[in-house]
């Protein structure tokens, strides 16, 4: 590149000076290109960045996000639909990221390209019906004029991906994306489901041993539980949990060992058996939400047989007098 009206002849200037100038003009080349480089926009940030650009910290989803993924799984099941986090996962999450310059990224990402930092750590099972897990989110943050920014393992990790997932996850427990987030997070919510003890899970094990550990008062002085106690007379042990990667789950229990596995397995018994009046109305949704459509069937076909009983009779004469 020549600027206007530059004299790039250096035969003028003394001996030394050349070398100075030429200096002075690659650096004033290269400020130029940087001016004009073009803004990065979402395609060229995915295809530009790798999911590891974030710190994990920094790949949380508002709350208003998270009801947005809420408003499209009931335009695309109805609002009583029985899907799972796994099903919206694989229907929802990862059809969106693997669209023109979202490959490779989290959904979380592709949201938010700068990051957004987290607050709130969610621990959960993707066997829980999906309705179930926002309406436990709902019943921790429906008091709070400020809704936190969550961190959620299937909208912050790139799903769909198992080249990046096993990059991730292939490091020491320590420094998984899990515990590195945890370390920044100002609260834990454990999510209960009525379909999977979350503690049969060898990672939701792995995040409560974690959230135990920090030295930022998470637990208990920031943990909040949330959704139906179901399994309040389990007595499943947590060093029986179990991964789908057996490596991870090796891991996961070698360091349980080390830090006390009868004192996890008295929290989680507490986690457990922890009600109150939300939960337990939660719990009759949930409940309700997996029957309705079979009973909502039932009752039109009654209605109907009874709507059908009552136009007979009234179109039917009444007898006339007996004749004896």
């Amino acid at each position: 590149m020549v600027f206007e009206n530059e004299d790039t002849s250096l035969g003028h200037l003394p001996d030394g000076h050349g070398t100075l100038e030429m200096e002075s003009l690659i650096t004033r080349v290269q400020h130029v290109v940087v001016e004009n480089e073009e803004e990065p926009s979402p395609s060229n940030i995915a295809s530009s960045s790798s999911p590891g650009t974030l710190h994990p910290s920094e790949c949380a989803i508002s709350y208003e996000q998270l009801v947005e993924v809420d408003r499209e799984a009931k335009a695309k099941w109805g609002e009583v639909h029985t899907k799972t986090m796994r099903d919206v996962v694989r229907h929802i999450i990862v059809p969106y990221t693997k669209t023109a310059g979202f490959r490779g990224l989290s959904y979380a990402q592709t949201k938010n390209p700068n990051g957004r930092k987290l607050d709130a750590f969610v621990t959960h099972c993707w066997d829980e019906p999906f309705r179930e897990f926002v309406n436990s989110i709902r019943n921790v943050c429906s008091n709070q004029y400020h809704k936190p920014n969550l961190w959620v393992c299937a909208f912050a990790l790139a799903q769909g991906d198992h080249g990046t997932i096993e990059k991730e996850l292939n490091v020491p427990l320590a420094d998984s994306p899990f515990v590195r987030a945890l370390e920044e997070a100002k609260s834990f919510i454990v999510v209960r489901n009525t379909v999977t003890d979350l503690y049969e899970r060898s990672w939701c094990v792995c995040e409560l041993l974690y959230a135990t550990k920090q030295e930022n008062n998470l637990f208990p002085h920031h943990t909040y539980i949330t959704g139906p106690n179901s399994f309040a007379d389990s007595d499943f042990r947590c060093e029986n949990a179990r991964a789908h990667n057996l490596a991870d789950q090796a891991r996961i229990l070698g360091e349980l060992e080390n830090h006390g596995v009868n004192r996890i397995n008295e929290i989680i018994r507490q986690f457990r058996e922890f009600n109150d009046r939300e939960s337990s109305r939660d719990e009759l949704l949930c409940k309700f939400s997996k029957y309705s459509m079979l009973k909502s069937s039932r009752i039109m076909f009654t209605g109907l047989v009874a709507g059908l009983l009552i136009y007979l009779m009234a179109r039917t004469p009444p007898p006339g007098p007996s004749i004896i």
